[in-house]
């Protein structure tokens, strides 16, 4: 009786660090109690075991911070091997450490968009196809909040890029295949829209090529048979902009349909000729 007031008094000092160590969840780590720190003042070995544990267990920094300072007060005593093996032999019950990888976002070269757009138009490849599948979830996945494709492609300028995924995207969801695709491109063709020039360029006609408009100007036509209306006019000042700036016949042609047949034309040629 004598020893076990003794064993209680002596343990007063603690209470603090046993009121920080019972509040841990009992399912994390069951034996937190007076009896272990009584092993820990008495046997002196529970200090390395008690560290080791809290750090495996998700316990965090801070208890086994705690754990740490008391073991500072009594790593020089030798511990008895009837401690170590009394605590050695209970197992915490939380699973194990897993260590993620960060990967990178995948990417894709325009080539093989381009080459897989050719494909899908001489019907050497149906819509339905795996490698389409791909392609598409690939985009999708890693498509801005603003729209923009152009990062996620390699192999040239991210406009192009842009360009060329959103006119791949707008051909497979033509198709009648990939209805999900709706909202992505919705987003897709916001970013070509905001980003042309009052005159309805896109930038390229001043550095002396006409290929992102062409390109844009044929997703924009394309949107346009498939339900999106060109009610702030992009398509009708894209066409414009390149009446005036190509020499391709787009002013000869008498209605818009006539107009697009020749641009759908210029960008195969385009894309065609940047793959060879």
């Amino acid at each position: 009786m004598e020893n076990a007031n003794q064993e209680k008094e002596d343990l007063s000092s603690y209470n603090d660090i046993i009121s920080k160590l019972q509040a841990v969840p009992e399912e994390q780590f069951t034996d937190i109690s007076e009896k272990v720190m009584s092993a820990i003042k008495h046997e002196r070995a529970i200090t390395q075991q008690l560290y080791k544990r809290m750090l495996y267990s998700g316990i965090g920094v801070g208890a086994a911070a705690i754990a740490l300072c008391i073991g500072l007060g009594f790593y020089m005593s030798q511990p008895s091997s009837e401690a170590i093996e009394q605590f050695a032999s209970v197992e915490p019950k939380v699973a194990p450490i897993e260590t993620v990888v960060a990967e990178s976002a995948p990417t894709m070269s325009i080539y093989d968009v381009v080459a897989l757009l050719q494909k899908l138009e001489s019907n050497e490849l149906e819509a339905t196809d795996s490698q389409f599948a791909h392609l598409a979830e690939l985009l999708v996945q890693n498509q801005k909040t603003n729209g923009f494709f152009g990062d996620v492609l390699t192999g040239a300028e991210e406009n192009y890029n842009h360009s060329m995924a959103t006119l791949t995207l707008v051909k497979l969801y033509e198709t009648g295949a990939y209805p999900e695709l709706f909202t992505p491109l919705d987003a897709a063709l916001g970013y070509i829209r905001s980003n042309q020039t009052e005159r309805g360029s896109w930038g390229d006609i001043y550095r002396g090529s006409n290929q992102i408009g062409i390109l844009n100007v044929a997703v924009l036509g394309i949107a346009q048979d498939l339900g999106w209306a060109d009610i702030s006019g992009h398509l009708r000042r894209g066409l414009r902009c390149l009446e005036t700036s190509t020499n391709a016949g787009l002013s000869n042609a008498g209605t818009i349909e006539e107009k697009l047949a020749i641009i759908h034309k210029l960008g195969k040629q385009i894309y065609t000729q940047r793959n060879s």
